[in-house]
Formats: C-alpha cells, structure tokens, sequence
C-alpha cells in the first residue's frame, strides 16, 4: 500500500505509545555507526537489543497475556455449525495429510453420522482452548527449489506435513473472523491484501491515481516498500495477540484460548526420504498457512 487515511495513522501512533509508554530512542552518535562488516554487524546486534526491550515493555505493561481467558459471550464464542464444516471441506484441496494420515477425500465420503462426531470435536476444542497435540504436530520434508543448488541448504523450500483436521478447523476460525472484521468495518479502506474480491491490482491503481495527482498538482510523491524477510518465521506472537485486542476482538473469546494453546509447544522434525530427525519446540513464528489467509492474523 502507498498510505493510509490520518485517522489509520494517528490510531497506530497511539496504540505504540500504548505499547511502550515513554519509550524514546536516541539517535546514534557518529563512533557508534561503525565502518563495513563490523560496523554493520554491530548496529544490527544493538537493533535486536532494542527490539527485545521494546518486547518486555509490552509483556510488562500486558501481564498474563499467556493466561487462559474467561469468554465473555462473543459470537465469535459459538459453536462451530454443519454448514461451516461442510463448506470448509468442500473448498479444501487434495494436499498431503500430516502423521494421522487423514485425508480430506475420506471426510467427503463418510456418513453424516462421522462429521457430526467429527464437529463435537471441533466445537469441544473451541469451547475449551485445548488443541490435540498431534494437530500442532509438523513434519517439515524440504523441496528443492527449481534450477537452485542442491547441495545449498538455502535452495530448499521447506513444506510442512500438519494434520488436515486441523486445518479445517483453521479454515472454519478464518472464514468467522474474515465475516467478522468486515462487516464490521474494522480493516483499513486501503488494505487490499488477503482480502476477497481484492488484489494486488488495486493497490497499483491506487498507486498510479496518487501518482497522477502529483504530477498534476506538481508536489512530490514518496512512496515506501517493505519485504520482511522471514515474516511468517519471526512473528512476534504477543503482538499478534495485542493486535486482535486493538482491532475489538477482546482478549478473553474462545479466538484468544484457541491461538494461545495453537501458538505455543509447535513441534516439528524433518523428513528426507525414510529418515525423520529430532524434534524441535519452536518459541516464535506461526504457520503461514493459517496468517496468509486471514488479514487480521498476517504478521505484516
């Protein structure tokens, strides 16, 4: 996006001054900067530095943000219907089933009887904020990239196994929250990423539109471009919490239980061929699946 209206921006000033009440940054003197590699190294470590305080800032000011929360009666606290488990199914494709080998071609042919069974689970998961550890479970099995160097550990796309009843329940949660965001009117009139019936076509013409009415009006333009490296692997997960709070969904609805017990305690191990390693618990990050459909949970 080149921009957002005055009230977007004044509401995020406020909600980082909220954040780190008082917090003040200096400017680096000229013997701090630093000259080539070193220099740069240096100024990156006192970044992190800064970063990692700005974080227990927050954590201080939002004590038992890891708690389990009591509902308050949302709709968002509802049980899970038939409808919108049948409809998650059928826009489900045929990818990879994780270790309980459920695929999503057998819940299209069992019985009404075994999804009625199967929503009891769903809707008793919701309902308590306790997912099934098998569900958050990732079998990472990397995929050479195409005309990369095979023996580069970097041109390896890493594509993670999980369980495919838990991505339905995780298309269930998005399709509820997306309803919920926009007709309320909660997101930004000039956001046009993961959202439906929008693309990267309109942030193009708006782009153009802005750049028009520059030339015409002979001011300058400066538009700004980010990449974040690694959004998906660095997502702060206490901030994707704050952030649900700021845009009105409260910190005590079963989506506050559900993505607290869903982001925390992840293992994942990596497969090549018939080899499996170790186990590792991930602390940070969240799996792009569930954020790149959802506008609310993407960590930009």
């Amino acid at each position: 996006m080149t921009g957002s209206s005055d009230g977007d921006s004044e509401a995020d000033m406020e909600f980082q001054q909220s954040l780190a009440a008082g917090g003040k940054r200096g400017r680096p003197r000229n013997s701090d900067t630093g000259r080539g590699e070193e220099g740069r190294g240096a100024k990156v470590a006192r970044e992190d530095i800064r970063s990692e305080e700005f974080k227990r800032e927050v954590l201080n000011a939002h004590k038992g943000l890891w708690d389990k929360k009591e509902m308050c009666g949302s709709i968002m606290d509802e049980d899970f219907t038939m409808f919108e488990f049948t409809n998650a199914i059928s826009r489900a494709g045929n990818t990879s089933p994780g270790q309980d080998m459920m695929c999503y071609e057998m819940l299209r042919h069992v019985s009404g009887r075994v999804l009625s069974s199967v929503l009891l689970v769903f809707n008793k998961v919701w309902a308590e904020g306790c997912i099934p550890g098998e569900w958050k479970r990732a079998i990472i099995v990397p995929i050479v990239k195409p005309g990369k160097d095979p023996v580069c550990a970097s041109s390896y796309r890493p594509i993670a196994l999980t369980s495919n009843l838990c991505k339905l329940m995780e298309r269930m949660i998005v399709g509820r929250l997306t309803h919920f965001l926009e007709s309320r009117g909660l997101l930004s009139p000039v956001q046009s990423g993961f959202r439906r019936g929008r693309s990267t076509f309109d942030a193009l013409v708006r782009l153009e539109m802005d750049i028009k009415k520059a030339q015409v009006m002979k001011e300058v333009l400066v538009a700004v471009f980010f990449d974040i490296e690694r959004a998906y692997d660095t997502l702060w997960r206490e901030g994707l919490l704050l952030k649900l709070e700021r845009l009105g969904l409260g910190l005590n609805t079963s989506l506050c239980n559900w993505l607290l017990d869903f982001l925390s305690e992840r293992p994942q191990a990596v497969r090549v061929g018939n080899n499996t390693s170790s186990s590792i618990t991930l602390s940070t990050g969240a799996p792009p699946r569930l954020c790149a459909q959802s506008p609310a949970l993407h960590p930009c």
